[in-house]
């Protein structure tokens, strides 16, 4: 029965041992080269902000605006992070990332995702930032020059100000900023709106994500993903070395 039971687990382990190695691999043979030359036009954009002594917001947000589509719909695929996907089909939210390149790669996002990526870059010129929400939208608030400005990734705007000030009396200058970015009328007045109604504004800490937790889940994630083939891999070695093999017992003749 134990035999039995050794060849059963040693299976079960080696099927997954086997699947998380091919789990890590094969994304790399999925990905189209329209993502893979995404990803390493953002990675050379960034270092070059990176090394800049005075953070250009405008540019950096309309870079992202302009390599991120917006799209409601991004969640994780199964074979970007397989661990991530499994638990994300019992806690719904995890199903989103705040992993930059994961975004940029995908190439579409969501306005806080969109921030996130944003974010990142100014985190590389070691700009402080926070973001903000406003009753459904995020936008970021970058310390560069200076002072406070909101940036939208979302709609590709930099705005002179931080988030609070345009709240309180900037509704002509917010317009003209979106009429420029061809917004249309009834997206410019829900905008104004829910800036205007800065009650439910919610302010994130300094350099935090819009959801640490989920963040720190994700992160998690990731790691398990690079590490569960080598844990599947030791418990088959541990299962082939320490498990108690059967053995004939010969009796030996007293002389």
């Amino acid at each position: 029965m134990g035999r039995v039971l050794q060849k059963v687990l040693m299976f079960v382990f080696g099927g997954m041992a086997i699947g998380s190695s091919i789990a890590i691999v094969l994304p790399a043979f999925l990905k189209s080269d329209e993502s893979v030359a995404r990803l390493e036009q953002f990675k050379a954009v960034a270092a070059s902000f990176a090394d800049q002594d005075k953070f250009q917001v405008t540019r950096a947000n309309r870079f992202v605006h302009a390599i991120t589509t917006h799209s409601i719909d991004r969640r994780i695929a199964i074979e970007e992070n397989w661990v991530q996907w499994f638990l994300g089909q019992f806690y719904r939210p995890l199903l989103r990332s705040q992993n930059p390149f994961r975004i940029v790669e995908g190439g579409n996002g969501d306005c806080s995702e969109r921030v996130a990526v944003l974010q990142w870059i100014a985190r590389q010129a070691k700009c402080p930032t926070r973001i903000v929400g406003l009753g459904g939208h995020v936008v970021l608030e970058v310390f560069a020059k200076g002072k406070w400005v909101a940036a939208d990734p979302d709609y590709g705007i930099t705005f002179s100000t931080d988030v609070h000030t345009l709240s309180q009396g900037g509704a002509k200058y917010v317009t003209w900023q979106l009429q420029r970015a061809r917004v249309d009328a009834p997206a410019i007045e829900n905008y104004l709106s829910i800036l205007q109604s800065s009650d439910d504004n919610i302010l994130m800490g300094l350099n935090e994500p819009l959801s640490p937790r989920l963040k720190v889940l994700e992160d998690w994630c990731e790691i398990a993903r690079l590490s569960l083939p080598w844990f599947f891999f030791g418990l088959l070695l541990v299962l082939a070395l320490a498990w108690p093999s059967e053995r004939r017992v010969h009796s030996v003749p007293n002389p």
